[in-house]
């Protein structure tokens, strides 16, 4: 095994944002944009935990492109730290907590944020500044980092923007971007120490060129202003490049504007697209509404629509307005018989966005698009008539769309159809069929119809039985966080279904679907931690996760908690819970539940006690074949209850 002293100090780190005051917050103006493209560019603020919010402005206030982002840097989100991933994974806190004891910095600042943040550990975020102490009093700069955040989050420690400070100053001064970056925004704010707009341009720019984007777009700024820096445009635009390349979504839209409006280069509607086709992805409203713009300039209806939409979903002004004057447009252009018209006219109908909710009406715009080959239409129509959106179910309609929709290529409309064919809805149930749908989709990246098409090739139903090919549908599916296929490749581990059993990783798929609420997972998780099988044990998480599952209405999870309750394992005894538990699990037929569900009835633990209701839970057990319920109603039957050991 490699030295561990040879490691390389770095683990992830988190901070939460709210720390920075109101006094933060600045204020964009407008920068004015070319009148055929009729953009109207909107003041942006930043609000309450960085929330981006936006208010109208006048064309002539001044450009929104020179405020600074006062986003502070997250814990500084490094990789995990690792010896031999084999032996020692991150998650293995008793090997980490003793090389923690041993007081190597590495493993102490890891033991710490596992605290604070509260990963593999219950969240100790006091305990967690300690590690983070002793690590960073040994100089591990990230270690640092994390306890100035701490300092300035008042997590785990007293909130202190001086000791904040100090310690940033420290990671900073040992070259952590992030560390740099934060103290550039207390430089240049004044908090713990007084506003210094020297020494914040000197660390945004330290930040920047550590490739923080947040560095780099504030760095931009202060060149676009001339704030402590000559006034250098190109300097200003090089420095939003890289932050948009970085994913900064304010730069992107920036980037967007400047070849809008050709600040610096010729104007390109282009690149200006492609700009603010990154910052729309991010959900950016402004950047969402000039895509629609430049769709209308190209009469794009579909596109103008798709991105006035989004923008105008978010409540955007300009946005919403634009929609408002394309709902009477759409509606002329319906009647006339354009094919795009009247799907977004159905779809208009079918939420009632910008028209009265009418869902005849949908459906009979939607029919008419659909008729004309709108792909959107035939795939909604499809969906509709599976009894979706309030709309009787009408099976051999939902074929018929969704057979158009599939034959033209929609992998959606292909897994829905195949599931038709999966239960014989509407069509002839044929599992051959079925897979040949479901394989279509799943070869385009449908995560559900990969998942499906694992399911059919492990128990052999359409296709041939196929355990090794089960498993690398799932594994697809599951890549795309297919919560009941991240489920079945954890059983896949779980059992060692073409895979070597590692109730380690069964545990880590598991985990993944059960904080997505795959109830078959919560109920595997809790089973997991309950029996440590792959982790820990530990009653509290196993009740936990059977909690969850059992709010579902997995009926093994129920008795399981409803166990748990009657013990108090992993909480304090309570009979009401216990039979609150046990008896949803009777009714749905579990015999242990009923049997246990009786006694407590016998005993008068945690309901009124009624020998009548007893005896009736145990017949219902009994007659599943349950041995000991069998054996008390013999008892009960030859003697009376006074023949019962009742208590013991």
């Amino acid at each position: 095994m490699a030295s561990f002293l040879n490691i390389p100090a770095l683990f992830p780190i988190l901070f939460r944002t709210a720390w920075l005051s109101a006094a933060m917050m600045g204020c964009w103006g407008t920068c004015p944009a070319p009148a055929h493209a009729q953009i109207i560019l909107l003041t942006r603020g930043l609000g309450a935990l960085w929330k981006m919010e936006r208010n109208m402005a006048k064309p002539e206030q001044p450009n929104h492109q020179d405020q600074p982002s006062t986003k502070a840097s997250s814990f500084a989100k490094k990789s995990e730290p690792t010896v031999n991933a084999d032996r020692h994974p991150t998650d293995n806190m008793a090997w980490w907590l003793n090389k923690a004891k041993e007081g190597d910095p590495t493993a102490q600042g890891w033991i710490g944020y596992c605290y604070v943040i509260g990963q593999n550990v219950p969240q100790d975020a006091t305990l967690g500044a300690q590690w983070l102490r002793k690590a960073a009093e040994q100089g591990n700069r990230e270690a640092e980092f994390n306890l100035g955040s701490c300092y300035a989050d008042g997590q785990g420690e007293k909130q202190d923007y001086v000791q904040a400070r100090q310690w940033w100053q420290k990671a900073a001064d040992k070259g952590l971007p992030s560390a740099q970056y934060n103290l550039a925004l207390l430089y240049q704010n004044g908090m713990g120490l007084p506003p210094d707009q020297e020494k914040a341009t000197h660390w945004f720019a330290k930040a920047a060129e550590g490739g923080v984007p947040s560095a780099q777009y504030n760095l931009g700024i202060r060149y676009y202003r001339g704030q402590t820096v000559p006034v250098d445009k190109d300097k200003a635009f090089y420095w939003w490049g890289k932050a948009a390349a970085g994913g900064h979504v304010i730069a992107q839209y920036n980037m967007g504007i400047r070849y809008l409006e050709g600040q610096g280069v010729a104007q390109d509607n282009a690149k200006a697209a492609q700009w603010f086709e990154e910052a729309a992805a991010q959900g950016d409203a402004g950047a969402q509404y000039c895509l629609g713009t430049l769709a209308q300039d190209k009469e794009d209806l579909e596109r103008s629509l798709h991105w006035y939409g989004l923008a105008a979903a978010q409540h955007y002004k300009p946005a919403v307005e634009k929609m408002e004057q394309y709902a009477v447009w759409v509606q002329k252009l319906a009647q006339d018989g354009n094919a795009s018209a009247q799907e977004q006219l159905g779809i208009f109908y079918l939420k009632g966005n910008y028209v009265p909710q009418n869902k005849e009406k949908a459906l009979h715009w939607l029919d008419k698009a659909g008729e004309q080959g709108q792909l959107q239409a035939q795939l909604l129509l499809g969906i509709l008539y599976e009894g979706q959106q309030g709309v009787a179910p009408d099976y051999p309609k939902a074929a018929y769309w969704l057979r158009k929709a599939a034959e033209h290529g929609s992998a959606d409309a292909q897994s829905e159809l195949a599931q038709l064919y999966c239960y014989g809805n509407g069509v002839q149930q044929s599992y051959p069929e079925a897979a040949s749908w479901f394989d279509k989709a799943a070869k385009q990246g449908n995560a559900e119809a990969q998942y499906m098409l694992g399911v059919l090739c492990e128990i052999g139903q359409g296709m041939p039985e196929d355990s090794a090919m089960a498993v690398a549908w799932y594994r697809k599916a599951a890549a795309q966080n297919y919560p009941a296929a991240e489920y079945r490749l954890g059983h896949a581990y779980d059992t060692g279904l073409e895979v070597s059993e590692d109730k380690a990783e069964a545990v880590r798929w598991y985990q993944k679907a059960a904080e997505q609420g795959n109830m078959d997972a919560q109920y595997a998780l809790g089973c997991a931690y309950d029996q440590g099988a792959g982790t820990a044990q530990d009653d509290a998480k196993a009740a936990y996760w059977y909690q969850k599952a059992a709010e579902q209405g997995d009926m093994d999870a129920q008795f399981n908690l409803a166990v748990m309750y009657d013990r108090g394992q992993g909480m304090k005894p309570d009979a009401v819970q216990a039979a609150y538990w046990y008896e949803k699990a009777a009714e749905q037929g579990t015999p242990d539940a009923q049997f246990n569900l009786g006694s407590l009835y016998a005993e008068g633990r945690g309901v009124p006690k009624n020998e009548a209701k007893a005896l009736a839970w145990w017949k219902k057990s009994a007659a599943q074949g349950y041995e000991r319920a069998v054996d008390v109603v013999a008892v009960v039957k030859k003697e009376g209850f006074a023949a019962l050991p009742l208590g013991e």
